[in-house]
Parts: C-alpha cells; structure tokens; sequence
C-alpha cells in the first residue's frame, strides 16, 4: 500500500491506495464531520465517482475494510 498525509490549516486529509486500484481518502475538518470517499482508479481515474455513495460489492468493501486499517495506523 501507499499512503500519504496532507494538512492545510484546520483541514487533515489522508490517503492511501492499495495493490487493487483502490483509493480511499479520509478529511477531518475541526468541526466537522470525517468525510472518506472511495475510487477505483483503474475505472475512474479521475476520481469522479465516489464508490461509498452507493452499496459496495464484495471487492469494494474488503478494500475498503483494508484500507481503512491503514489509514486508522497512521
């Protein structure tokens, strides 16, 4: 996996990717609430369609469980 951190001000954004194409991405913004977005890059490059806005299929959520443990360790 990959994974990479960004702080801009009171924003805290995290990414990491995994060996399947997928990306998931976590922001915390003080006083909001955690945004996490998932893309599977091969399909969708340019990160368009947000694949936790809808159901996911079973290789969408074992990424995303994977992932997710990544993001948590950082």
């Amino acid at each position: 996996h990959v994974a990479a951190e960004y702080f801009l001000g009171k924003t805290h954004r995290w990414a990491a990717r995994d060996g399947r194409g997928y990306k998931l991405i976590r922001t915390d913004k003080k006083n909001t609430p955690r945004k996490e977005e998932l893309f599977h890059l091969d399909s969708d490059p340019w990160e368009q369609n947000d694949l936790l806005r809808a159901p996911l299929d079973k290789g969408s959520a074992e990424s995303y469980a994977y992932l997710a443990r990544v993001l948590d360790g950082l």
